[in-house]
């Protein structure tokens, strides 16, 4: 399913409003975004980190200095990687002419490096929604909830305009219309309300209920990016979405197990000066 205007609408909040996207040093590079030479952007869990070195290769590392992935483009005058907003990710020499892309199109794409050490370039999609939006009532600004965001019981978060979201005391989450329930978890006596694999409703460790229960899993390894950089939305004509991020161009990951990974030199540059291992096990 598509939203079109609303999908976008969503990621603009998300990306503009409600996250930190200033640095390179992140999780993320965003929309509008360059890394320079020297910059690093690591994984969630800091194992794997890609950069730009100073002889124009961009490069994913492993922590142990081995060699995921890169892009062969050393001695070719690369000074900036940049997420541009057509939705390509492109290197570009000193004179702003391009050196190498991902070669995708689409608004608001992420570029970004797994836990498995998988440069991805990603996007937002709906995955779940209430189906209770009427346009003729829509006023107001939508509501982000991020990952892992928890709804507190009895609080009630509105647009501003008719429509809203609470986390019952009795353990129901509603959404409501003047104050008029339109939709509910049927959830009595849940204790808990989160953001996680979408919509998450539990009671002691128990899930009462998953919105979507069922997803399509990306392409192997997989990845906990496709949630983490997901959210759940409250639009104002009262439709209630979760979001998750779908890759749209993956590169290689590590296929060596942490507990088998060997120690090797750091390379840097042309790939033959890095030894037969590195190039057999990295640059692919």
């Amino acid at each position: 399913m598509n939203l079109d205007k609303r999908a976008a609408w969503a990621v603009i909040f998300l990306v503009f409003g409600l996250l930190d996207t200033g640095a390179a040093e992140a999780a993320t590079l965003r929309t509008g975004e360059s890394m320079s030479p020297g910059q690093k952007l690591y994984s969630d869990t800091g194992r794997y980190f890609a950069t730009l070195q100073t002889d124009g290769n961009f490069i994913v590392y492993r922590d142990d200095g081995h060699v995921i992935w890169a892009t062969y483009t050393h001695g070719r005058g690369v000074v900036r990687a940049t997420m541009q907003t057509d939705g390509n990710f492109v290197l570009y020499d000193s004179n702003n002419h391009p050196v190498w892309s991902t070669g995708t199109r689409g608004a608001w794409h992420m570029f970004s490096v797994s836990e498995y050490g998988q440069a991805m370039v990603l996007t937002v999609q709906d995955w779940w929604q209430t189906r209770t939006g009427n346009p003729r009532l829509a006023q107001g600004n939508p509501l982000i909830f991020p990952y892992q965001f928890v709804f507190q019981p009895g609080q009630m978060h509105s647009t501003g305009g008719p429509h809203s979201v609470t986390f019952q005391t009795d353990g129901n989450l509603v959404v409501s219309r003047f104050g008029q329930p339109i939709w509910s978890s049927h959830t009595p006596r849940a204790t808990q309300a989160s953001v996680a694999y979408g919509l998450y409703i539990s009671d002691g460790g128990i899930t009462r209920f998953q919105a979507p229960a069922r997803y399509k899993p990306v392409p192997s390894p997989g990845t906990a990016l496709e949630f983490t950089l997901g959210y759940v939305a409250l639009f104002p004509d009262g439709n209630l979405v979760a979001y998750r991020a779908v890759p749209v161009w993956t590169a290689a990951h590590d296929h060596i197990p942490l507990r088998e990974r060997p120690k090797i030199p750091h390379c840097v540059g042309d790939p033959i000066k890095c030894g037969t291992n590195s190039i057999r096990r990295g640059w692919k």
